[in-house]
């Protein structure tokens, strides 16, 4: 089965989304048509690849109840553990942040995976911080949070409220329009699918990491709902890249 990739220009901004500029195009091949949304139909999934992690589970040179410290090649990140709310900080070769809030599942901090990328492509490295959020359910939810070099400060990626994460409203809005025109080119019939498979409230699985992409840094949301667990739903998962331009990830493609 081909699968369906849609993307949306800055145009889409007439449904309301407070839009980021024109973003590039990933991949080739794209088609116009008279809706202003381009149409792109895929063999196979993008080929994006994870980057490497400055630091991670490995790296961890000591580890106390209250605290975990990682180190590699002159690179250091240490995690203070508090009863609401973990602390890091971090010294690499591009970023230095120091005490940043972080809301880590208790029992999961070693899983914290640190990164430095040009996430916005302006020629400064930022630093990506990948870890396990807890629910209080048997869902599985990876945040990444980016924090840049110069100001330290917290990048908007995507909403935590409660220790559930979920996509901003601007995401969210292109998510759903993109579905609703692959429903229009037959995705609910060829994949089974009887009830409309997102509502932000019904997320069951939110796996988020930064991927690169011919030259390019990118965050890759692999999401499913309640929904597509029903046993008669072909439709696992669906994947989201998101492109940060003017400090705003948005969504650029998608594909299942």
């Amino acid at each position: 089965m081909k699968k369906t990739i849609v993307y949306f220009m800055a145009a889409f901004i007439l449904l309301g989304l407070a839009g980021c500029g024109n973003a590039n195009n990933v991949g080739d091949n794209i088609q116009n048509n008279e809706t202003e949304s381009y149409v792109r139909v895929w063999d196979k999934n993008p080929n994006v690849q994870r980057v490497d992690y400055t630091l991670k589970s490995s790296d961890i040179s000591k580890k106390e109840t209250d605290m975990i410290e990682w180190e590699k090649n002159d690179i250091k990140a240490v995690l203070k553990i508090d009863e609401e709310q973990d602390y890091f900080t971090y010294a690499g070769e591009s970023c230095t942040i120091d005490n940043a809030r972080l809301s880590v599942a208790k029992g999961r901090e070693a899983d914290v995976g640190f990164a430095e990328v040009d996430i916005d492509n302006d020629g400064i490295k930022e630093l990506a911080v990948e870890y396990i959020v807890t629910t209080g359910t048997a869902s599985t939810q990876k945040m990444t949070d980016i924090y840049k070099k110069d100001s330290q400060e917290k990048m908007t990626t995507f909403v935590v409220d409660n220790h559930k994460i979920s996509f901003t409203h601007e995401q969210e809005a292109v998510i759903i329009q993109t579905m609703k025109e692959w429903e229009a080119q037959g995705f609910m019939k060829e994949n089974n699918i009887t009830e409309f498979p997102f509502a932000e409230s019904s997320i069951s699985l939110f796996d988020s990491a930064v991927v690169e992409y011919e030259g390019e840094y990118f965050i890759k949301v692999t999401f499913a709902t309640n929904e597509m667990s029903k046993e008669n739903m072909n439709l696992k998962t669906i994947k989201v890249l998101l492109k940060c331009q003017n400090n705003q990830f948005d969504v650029v493609d998608m594909w299942y």
